[in-house]
């Protein structure tokens, strides 16, 4: 048997519109099959390449007193996740930027953010689940850069980051391990992603 630790590979992420309760819209949102919570699937969208999360801590700045270090000062995380898919679904990818849809397929360029949820899953070493989940962010669009194809295919991946906001209480989300002996998924589940009744629209970003 493996051990409890460890992050190995990348198994899945799930996203989620919400409305300015902060809960997932479920009627109009990204999956209207009940609760409004989008997998990233093989299927649909050839899975999740790479999930980059960054500035899970505070920065630290020294204080000093007598010569010496005497305390640590602890700012607060600025957590970022770049997020790469092979092959987004363009419906679904518009929606999470925020384009306006101009209908017979056009979208425009530059969306007006809408605020998500999101959890990304990993394993342990022993194959334990380990889920980070954020309570609300804005996703934005990196560049590309097309090529012409040669011997092989210029495949150009979806590259986007996912910038998360703080709650009331100035939290941005959880790790759950599955190891726990309390753990069950729905109950992460339903802390990334609370559900709402019935909603229809989508919202602006927080600023």
């Amino acid at each position: 048997m493996g051990a409890k630790g460890g992050y190995i590979g990348l198994q899945k992420a799930k996203l989620a519109l919400l409305d300015d309760n902060n809960e997932v819209i479920t009627s109009g949102g990204l999956n209207d099959d009940g609760d409004g919570i989008y997998t990233v699937t093989i299927t649909e969208d050839l899975g999740v390449n790479a999930a980059s999360l960054t500035g899970l801590a505070g920065s630290t700045t020294s204080v000093y007193g007598n010569n010496t270090r005497v305390k640590m000062s602890v700012g607060k995380a600025q957590p970022s996740v770049s997020l790469t898919v092979n092959a987004f679904n363009y419906e679904v990818l518009n929606k999470i930027l925020g384009r306006t849809d101009l209908g017979k397929g056009m979208f425009n360029f530059e969306g007006d953010p809408v605020n998500l949820a999101m959890a990304v899953y990993s394993n342990t070493d022993n194959g334990g689940d380990i889920i980070f989940g954020f309570y609300k962010g804005i996703m934005t669009p990196g560049d590309l850069s097309l090529a012409t194809d040669q011997d092989t295919e210029s495949r150009v991946t979806d590259a986007l980051t996912y910038t998360p906001l703080g709650n009331e209480d100035g939290d941005y989300g959880v790790i759950a391990w599955s190891d726990d002996d309390g753990y069950e998924e729905a109950d992460v589940l339903d802390t990334i992603f609370p559900q709402a009744a019935t909603t229809t629209t989508t919202t602006t970003a927080s600023k």
